[in-house]
């Protein structure tokens, strides 16, 4: 795979990097541009989500091994979920000294944890190529993070695979024989699953004119992208959405004496109920402005709309929840014990357990223990993962020192008992083997009110590229056990980035959108 990315002339990088922002901008692969200082993102013009210009080459068997995982993945995750005293066991510690942590853990032992209703989880599960120094074996799939909230980027994946595959068609000389970009339909798995959950509480409830909730940021960029979620359903599924913040619903939203949640539509005023509750929003603490919100959030959580995700479901994708997984016969707890779900084969056991890199709390058992000892003496290895989603959080290799030093400091200022590092977990880097690089395209982030003029892809030398593959689960928790009703999987996210940034979040621009070429 030497030869690929070709090497391409300046005439042919502007030919194709116009050719990618003309289907981007039509397609709505796009973003709302960044605001001015001060002032909301603007409602009446977009940019072009940065893209990868060409596919990034991915070994077929390792796109397939991913494909195979994420339903195993998907049972584990409603199996925690429903799992409260194991979730209450594993995160009591975990979430103090985490305000964020401790409002949701608040409202989830208050409102969710005895809810036996239907739940919804629209999972994404990233991976990287694994490929230790010295190893003549080849790269395999590890875990980077399970998502149970905001799976972002289905939408907009796909479209960057019909790119791809566009370009693939018109410029077959730019890619290696054999290559295929692979098949990406991730609403399938995302809007199938919201219609599925729809199609539940109906027949439960008989509320035919109920509709699927959107909770969505104020000034959200990635509007695109849930955009064509909503008009999925709406197409294909024949189901209403309504979109509304936090404030909005703190201000309009009830539950009935039935437990219904009720909302009005905005243009007639006519009521209507509340199928299923989608958060685009809620999965950091810059979404709740204030207890308004998490009263809101608390609301929402009471009502019998299906969740998706509840408080349990998004409090089973802490990273300290991923961690205690990998430890000796949890697996097996919730995956072999009939007490939990249908039986799984023990080999599928041992390929979620193939999948985990070495993992540590960083609490007062002798495992956290060893966790802090390798966090202090071997921090070149590891990264320190908080209880947070959305980029930007992470802590890595020699700044991991430093950190806890920090935060033995903030314990002491804070009093007996403190222990903020309880709040992290320690895992190991993932050695991504290296590459032959990529082309990157990404617009202004002003868009025109930047007057920058249009710039060809930028190729970098040496990228590294995540995968995520996405599912549905809809299940009800009873008594511990996830009676499993419907589940799917189907689509994918190829997030690249340049080797020197450790970060990989699209949104807060470190990564691109990408496809994988198999090969």
């Amino acid at each position: 795979m030497s030869a690929y990315p070709p090497a391409l002339q300046p005439a042919q990088l502007a030919q194709l990097s116009h050719d990618a922002r003309d289907f981007a901008l039509s397609r709505g692969l796009a973003y709302r541009p960044l605001p001015a200082t001060g002032a909301a993102p603007p409602q009446s013009s977009a940019i072009h989500a940065p893209l990868a210009l060409l596919p990034t080459p991915w070994p077929r068997e390792a796109y397939a091994h991913a494909q195979r995982l994420m339903p195993l993945y998907s049972a584990l995750y409603a199996r925690v979920a429903a799992d409260g005293d194991w979730l209450e066991a594993t995160l009591r510690l975990a979430v103090r000294g985490d305000s964020f942590a401790e409002a949701l853990w608040r409202v989830w032992q208050e409102h969710g944890r005895s809810n036996e209703q239907l739940q919804l989880g629209l999972f994404r599960s990233d991976y990287l190529l694994h490929a230790p120094a010295g190893s003549s074996s080849a790269p395999r799939l590890r875990q980077v993070e399970f998502n149970t909230i905001s799976s972002s980027f289905g939408a907009l994946s796909g479209h960057v695979s019909a790119l791809h595959a566009h370009f693939l068609r018109a410029h077959p000389h730019l890619f290696p024989a054999g290559a295929e970009v692979a098949p990406n339909s991730p609403l399938a798995s995302l809007a199938g699953g919201l219609a599925a959950a729809h199609e539940a509480y109906v027949k439960e409830r008989g509320a035919a004119d109920a509709r699927v909730l959107f909770v969505v940021q104020d000034g959200e960029r990635n509007a695109f992208d849930q955009r064509a979620i909503e008009w999925e359903l709406s197409e294909r599924y024949h189901v209403r959405v309504h979109r509304a913040t936090f404030a909005a619903l703190g201000a309009a939203a009830a539950v009935s004496s039935t437990g219904e949640l009720e909302l009005r539509d905005p243009l007639d005023n006519s009521p209507f109920a509340v199928s299923v509750v989608y958060f685009r929003a809620g999965y950091g603490p810059d979404d709740y402005k204030g207890q308004s919100d998490w009263d809101t959030r608390a609301l929402l959580e009471r009502s019998a709309a299906i969740k998706c995700p509840s408080v349990a479901l998004q409090l089973a994708g802490a990273k300290r929840v991923q961690q205690a997984l990998a430890a000796p016969g949890v697996l097996e707890r919730f995956l072999l014990d009939p007490a939990r779900g249908a039986v799984l084969p023990a080999t599928d056991v041992d390929a979620l357990r193939e999948s985990f890199m070495g993992m540590w709390p960083l609490d007062n058992s002798d495992e956290g223990r060893e966790g802090t000892r390798l966090a202090q003496e071997e921090a070149h290895r590891f990264v320190l993962k908080p209880m947070r989603e959305g980029g930007g959080n992470n802590v890595y290799r020699g700044d991991i020192p430093r950190a806890l030093a920090e935060m033995r400091a903030r314990d002491a200022a804070a009093g007996p008992g403190a222990d903020e590092k309880q709040t992290y977990i320690l895992m190991e880097l993932i050695d991504v083997p290296p590459s032959s690089g990529a082309y990157l395209l990404r617009a202004p982030p002003g868009g025109t009110r930047d007057n920058a003029p249009e710039a060809a892809a930028v190729r970098a030398e040496d990228t590294v590229s995540e995968l995520g593959t996405y599912g549905f689960a809809l299940f009800r928790a009873q008594a511990g056990r996830a009676e499993e009703l419907r589940m799917h999987s189907e689509g994918h996210l190829l997030r690249t980035k340049a080797r020197e940034s450790d970060e990989g979040g699209v949104a807060v621009g470190f990564s691109v959108l990408d496809s994988p070429l198999l090969v």
